[in-house]
């Protein structure tokens, strides 16, 4: 998707889809050119207790029994990769209902 083929929004909602990605930065990047305001990501989370950006790689089934979740970053993960594709400002939060093990952020412009 790219802002010639389908515009940009005010509001892009990116959720439950960044682990399932080969490239996931090249999809990071792609949502940011689409997004003129805020991007709302909401991901499977790993690592919680590193303290460097970091992301486990998945190679098969190992997470959930789903050989199409590769990826498992952690917060200093998701949050520098968001900067790096061009957003400000980063909110996160974990998940309401099942906690540190999904992170929901908010990317702004």
């Amino acid at each position: 998707m790219t802002p010639d083929r389908v515009g940009q929004f005010d509001v892009v909602l990116f959720l439950g889809v960044f682990y399932h990605l080969v490239d996931p930065i090249q999809a990071l990047q792609n949502l940011a050119t689409l997004t003129k305001e805020v991007a709302v990501v909401e991901s499977h989370m790993d690592l919680g207790n590193f303290d460097r950006p970091a992301m486990v790689f998945y190679p098969g089934a190992e997470l959930n029994n789903d050989p199409t979740n590769w990826w498992g970053p952690n917060r200093l993960c998701m949050e520098a990769l968001l900067t790096l594709v061009g957003f400000s400002r980063i909110e996160y939060q974990p998940h309401p209902i099942v906690g540190a093990a999904r992170g929901i952020f908010h990317a702004y412009k």
